[in-house]
C-alpha cells in the first residue's frame, strides 16, 4: 500500500531493469564510503598530517577537483563512442582507483604522499563519472525514466545520510586509520554490482 501511495497505480507494479538495480546498489555503496571519511577529512589533514592545516585542507579540495576535471575531459574525449561493456570496465578501474587511495591514506603522515593520493581519488571519479552517468541514462526503462532517478536519488542520498553520521563516531572510537580501511576496501567492493552487469544479457 504504501509503495501505491508513493509512486501512484501506474508504478505500483513497477520494477526496475537489473541494471539500474545493480547501479544503484553499486552507486549507494561507493558514496556512503566516500561520506565516510568527507566530512571529516579536513579534521584528518589539519591535525593529524606533519604540514597541514585548515587553509592546506581546502587548497587540498581544489587539487581534487581540479584532477577530477580533468580526468572527466579525458573520459569524455577518448571513450565517448565506447560500447556499454568498455564503459562498465572503465567505472570498475575508477572506483578501483580511488578504493586504493583511499586505503593509503591511513598510511600517509606527511602532506605530499596525500596531495597524491587526493589528486588520484580525483582522477578515478573522473574517468569513472561520465561513463557511469552514460551508463544509468542509456539503461533507463521507458517511461519511468524520473521514477527510476527519484528512486536512485532516495537510496544513494539514504546511504550517504547515514555514512556521514557513521563516519566520525569511527574515526572518534577507532581512528582514522581504521576509518580510511574501511571507506577504502567499500568503495572496492562497490564494484562487485557492475562485475555482475558484465555478466548481464541485457547490458545493450
Amino acid at each position: 500500500m504504501l509503495k501505491q501511495a508513493f509512486f501512484g497505480k501506474r508504478h505500483s507494479k513497477f520494477k526496475p531493469n537489473f541494471l539500474i538495480k545493480t547501479f544503484i546498489t553499486s552507486e549507494t555503496i561507493y558514496w556512503s564510503a566516500q561520506q565516510l571519511i568527507a566530512p571529516i577529512l579536513a579534521i584528518f589533514i589539519a591535525d593529524e598530517l606533519q604540514g597541514g592545516s585548515v587553509e592546506i585542507a581546502g587548497m587540498l579540495v581544489s587539487v581534487y577537483w581540479i584532477s577530477r576535471i580533468f580526468a572527466e575531459l579525458f573520459s569524455t574525449r577518448f571513450l565517448n563512442k565506447s560500447t556499454s561493456k568498455s564503459k562498465v570496465i572503465v567505472v570498475i578501474t575508477g572506483f578501483i582507483l580511488v578504493g586504493i587511495a583511499t586505503l593509503l591514506y591511513s598510511f600517509a603522515t606527511t602532506l605530499l604522499p596525500f596531495v597524491i593520493l587526493y589528486a588520484i581519488t580525483g582522477l578515478g571519479l573522473g574517468i569513472a563519472g561520465p561513463q557511469r552517468t552514460s551508463l544509468f541514462a542509456t539503461h533507463l526503462d521507458k517511461g519511468y525514466e524520473t521514477t527510476e532517478a527519484g528512486i536512485y536519488d532516495a537510496i544513494q542520498f539514504s546511504g550517504i545520510a547515514l555514512a556521514s553520521a557513521l563516519g566520525g563516531f569511527i574515526a572518534s572510537r577507532l581512528g582514522f586509520n581504521h576509518l580510511f580501511i574501511i571507506a577504502g576496501t567499500l568503495s572496492i567492493l562497490s564494484t562487485v554490482p557492475y562485475f555482475l552487469i558484465l555478466g548481464s544479457k541485457d547490458l545493450k
